[in-house]
């Protein structure tokens, strides 16, 4: 009969220790042989942040030059040769200043015959109502005779129908000095009924006359007014920054003469990339340093165009500002667009373009590898993202390129 043979509880773990062994090393076997298999980077041609919670400093640089608030555009209101220039670029003008003259020949041909038209007209309507005087004098005094005789016939009848009664005249005699009555008051109402034509004819005539000497006047003043606009003025009190004319050189109606910017108010206008537009309001804050000392600005404007992915804003100081500013002067500046309120978050880089800030690469310096891991951003600043979900404070992240590493779902950091 067999004896069964009794195993030693030494040569038991003996035996234990190498099935474990053998499975740690298998193990170990596919590890080293996965990660082989897997895309590798070397360590120093990454950059790798740590993911913290911080208070979020939601802001972006921006670069800023010093404009003028308000600015004039000088327009040629007429054409003509630039005879001579006054006042040079980049001269402070005020209200009214002579900048430049320039000669029209057509205008001032125009208003030379305008004048001689007037001048005609003039002398027409003295002449009419010279004319009309005297013809007015004419038929008043021919009324005036008119009605002497109307009376000298009218006491003649009544002495004659007098003496017929007693039978001294003849009923022929009274019948031709009625007869003479009547002539003489026909006489008399076509003499007033051409003095009255006459009348109205002369003011009929007046008014026409003066309506075209009126009209007349009102040309050459126009006429004038525009040959006054050849003399270039400034409208406003400021600096003459830009000059385009030159002496002797031609300008058509609407060309540009120049610029005045009025020094005395002035902003500052910055490009904005197109991805703040959202974020942006009128009233935002913002901080310039300048001469060591830090600066206030509100957002005042922000224009809607968008030109090569920058769309345009204004801001304004708010209480003091640098006493020294000079138009075109170029400031960095500081453009707030949250209060700072603590949020986790990880620095910016090149992966957030490449991945849409879909997923990023967890490094584990221990294990010597990096896994994909997806995640929900939020609000972005030039330096950080902030974490809404998919990462832990403390986590460090692969924030260079991910050019190489595909869509792999892990790679090999090589030292």
């Amino acid at each position: 009969m067999d004896r069964p043979i009794e195993v030693s509880p030494a040569r038991r773990w003996r035996r234990i220790a190498m099935v474990v062994g053998g499975v740690f090393a298998a193990l170990l076997l596919v590890r080293e042989i996965r990660s082989r298999s897997l895309p590798g980077v070397q360590k120093d041609s990454i950059s790798v942040a740590q993911v913290r919670q911080a208070n979020f400093e939601d802001a972006v640089n921006l670069r800023g030059a010093i404009m003028p608030e308000t600015s004039v555009v000088l327009g040629a209101s007429e054409g003509g040769r630039v005879e001579k220039i006054h006042i040079k670029e980049g001269t402070a003008v005020k209200k009214g200043d002579l900048l430049l003259e320039i000669s029209n020949t057509s205008l001032q041909l125009a208003v030379v015959r305008g004048q001689a038209d007037l001048a005609e007209q003039t002398n027409l309507l003295l002449g009419n109502q010279i004319s009309s005087e005297q013809r007015r004098l004419e038929l008043g005094r021919e009324l005036l005779a008119a009605q002497t005789q109307l009376d000298k016939h009218r006491r003649q009848l009544k002495r004659l129908t007098e003496l017929r009664k007693t039978g001294a005249v003849s009923v022929e005699t009274l019948e031709d000095a009625q007869r003479n009555v009547e002539q003489q008051e026909q006489l008399k109402k076509l003499v007033e009924h051409s003095l009255a034509e006459n009348l109205a004819l002369r003011s009929r005539q007046e008014r026409e006359l003066q309506s075209t000497v009126s009209m007349l006047h009102k040309n050459i003043d126009i006429a004038q007014q525009v040959l006054d606009r050849l003399a270039v003025r400034s409208p406003i009190d400021g600096r003459l920054t830009s000059l385009k004319a030159e002496v002797g050189s031609t300008l058509r109606e609407g060309d540009v003469i120049g610029q005045i910017d009025d020094e005395s108010q002035l902003k500052v206008q910055a490009n904005v990339d197109e991805f703040y537009i959202p974020r942006l309001q009128v009233a935002q804050h913002a901080t310039v340093l300048y001469g060591g000392k830090s600066f206030p600005l509100a957002v005042k404007r922000i224009y809607p165009q968008v030109t090569n992915g920058q769309f345009r804003i204004d801001l304004d100081f708010v209480g003091e500002k640098p006493a020294d500013l000079r138009m075109g002067q170029s400031l960095s500046l500081q453009l707030q667009l949250s209060n700072g309120a603590s949020a986790l978050q990880v620095a910016s880089g090149p992966y957030v373009a490449q991945t849409g800030g879909r997923y990023v690469y967890v490094y584990d310096e221990s294990r010597g590898t990096a896994q994909r891991r997806d995640l929900k951003l939020g609000r972005q600043s030039e330096s950080a993202i902030e974490v809404l979900s998919g990462l832990k404070a403390g986590e460090y992240v692969i924030t260079s390129s991910y050019e190489t590493f595909g869509e792999a779902a892990e790679i090999r950091v090589l030292n």
